[in-house]
């Protein structure tokens, strides 16, 4: 039993074009993530009990889901928590698998679905992180306990220690999800991804401004992976271009990764160097390749009959009738046009205006509109070989796109110069041709302005192949479940008068 009386006894796999290998590489390559020190924390206990922090019952209250002890696991981490290795030190850190891996358990069978949207409470479990990193500090016998494990003296973990926390709860403080005078937690299953990679990137702009920031109060469901590399566009509102270029220009899914790994806590400076180009990060940009790759013969999951309910057949056919009905697959496709495992399925965007479907408007508007102070950036070409420089302040976006391009340029301090610029010339090269949706098949179903930021105010509809193991619901996550997404929003008499 878990925090929530959830029981699973058995895992099983559903046919994905996955096998066992597959999943478990995917739980366990890095990305390049650092949140933390890797002895301190799989040694770290909970704030109220000798307990370990990576406890599987205290990561699965947060949805994390729990993994045995292998090979490339030998700590037994939860699915996508990760060791990674930078500049001869270790770390913890999160991959793909993390927020986009999920489970869902009936009669004690745990239905494990790859790609699917994680149930995960980030938010709640860094803030218990920081918690128990405080609670350590202030407990001589915890922190005894901790320096033992760790093979150090006390006065050395503690100023180890002091330092971790000093990170992690600056991290905490800018992301506070406020909206006005309010915080509104994101719960489960819901994260402000893009708000957190933008103040990760004005933080490293400004490393001495701590309140160069915007609310991170933009929470959505984390999006499904399958058939994202098929897709011309990614993200919901489409802002990165899975092809290179588009608005962003962020060398398609190479670009697209390097800026989530950005936010997933990557290593990075974005001081000008004098000695090579770019800006030097602990970002595995080869280990995103692979996994972008990797990601090309998942496929959506299919109801599971031999474990879940069988479905009505009557009651499918009906639904497909109110489907064709209301000619819904004009925006998310059908069968007839769209194959879940054809490998060469292409899924072209279909774009809605914000103001013309009427949806929550925060993650569309907060992705566009955000600035800050140009810090490190101020006077520098707002592009690699651009004539225009940034001002005293700019749009995140662009700052993010240049951060990004200048990791892309920049070699791997942990190899060799020879190794690592052989390997950024095969990156830079396959990244161009990672997706092969030409432009003229792309249809843009909005007012194109070419002024930014008016030709991005919109967001993406994809097919629903899956759809029904990649709750909450709607772009937010503000919709739990399937049956209340259907439920009328207003009574036959409202409706009437």
């Amino acid at each position: 039993n878990d925090t929530f009386g959830d029981t699973a006894n058995k895992i099983v796999y559903l046919d994905q074009n996955w096998d066992r290998w597959d999943s478990l590489w995917f739980y366990n390559t890095t990305q390049g993530s650092n949140l933390l020190p890797y002895d301190i924390f799989v040694n770290l206990e909970q704030k109220e009990s000798e307990v370990r922090f990576k406890d599987p019952l205290n990561m699965n209250q947060f949805r994390y889901l729990p993994q045995r002890d292998s090979w490339n696991n030998p700590d037994a981490l939860p699915v996508g928590f990760v060791k990674d290795s930078y500049q001869g030190s270790d770390y913890i850190g999160l991959t793909c698998a993390a927020c986009h891996t999920t489970q869902i358990n009936y009669k004690q069978t745990g239905i494990r679905i790859d790609g699917g949207p994680a149930l995960a409470d980030m938010e709640g479990m860094l803030t218990a992180l920081q918690e128990a990193l405080e609670a350590t500090l202030n407990d001589k016998e915890k922190l005894a306990r901790l320096a033992t494990r760790m093979g150090n003296d006390a006065t050395q973990t503690k100023e180890r220690l002091q330092q971790t926390l000093t990170n992690l709860s600056e991290y905490n403080r800018i992301n506070t999800p406020t909206h006005g005078d309010k915080i509104i937690r994101y719960g489960y299953g819901r994260l402000d991804a893009f708000g957190r990679i933008y103040n990760r990137v004005l933080a490293h702009m400004t490393p001495d401004d701590r309140e160069n920031f915007n609310p991170a109060n933009a929470s959505v469901s984390y999006p499904f992976l399958w058939d994202t590399p098929h897709h011309d566009f990614v993200q919901w509102n489409g802002v990165a271009d899975n092809n290179d270029g588009g608005p962003t220009g962020f060398l398609g899914p190479l670009g697209r990764n390097t800026g989530e790994a950005l936010g997933v806590f990557a290593t990075f400076s974005l001081e000008k160097q004098k000695t090579h180009l770019g800006y030097r990060a602990s970002v595995e940009k080869r280990n995103l390749i692979r996994l972008e790759k990797h990601l090309t013969k998942l496929e959506s999951p299919l109801w599971p009959q031999e474990v879940l309910p069988p479905i009505d057949a009557k009651l499918a056919d009906e639904g497909e009738q109110v489907f064709k009905s209301y000619k819904c697959a004009l925006c998310h496709s059908d069968d007839e046009t769209f194959v879940r495992d054809d490998p060469n399925r292409l899924v072209i965007a279909q774009f809605a205006s914000v103001d013309i479907i009427g949806t929550d408007p925060q993650m569309a508007s907060n992705a566009l509109n955000y600035q800050g102070k140009s810090g490190l950036f101020k006077g520098e070409p707002m592009d690699f070989g651009s004539s225009n420089e940034f001002s005293d302040t700019t749009h995140v976006v662009f700052a993010l796109q240049k951060a990004v391009k200048g990791v892309i340029l920049a070699r791997d301090p942990d190899k060799s110069w020879l190794q690592a610029r052989a390997e950024w010339l095969y990156d830079l090269v396959t990244t161009l041709f990672d997706n092969p949706v030409k432009k003229s098949e792309r249809h843009l179903d909005f007012e194109i302005n070419t002024n930014f930021p008016n030709n991005l105010n919109a967001y993406k509809a994809r097919p629903l192949n899956g759809i029904w193991a990649t709750a909450p619901y709607l772009h937010n996550g503000s919709v739990p479940n399937l049956y209340e997404l259907f439920l009328p929003s207003c009574t036959a008499a409202e409706l009437a008068a």
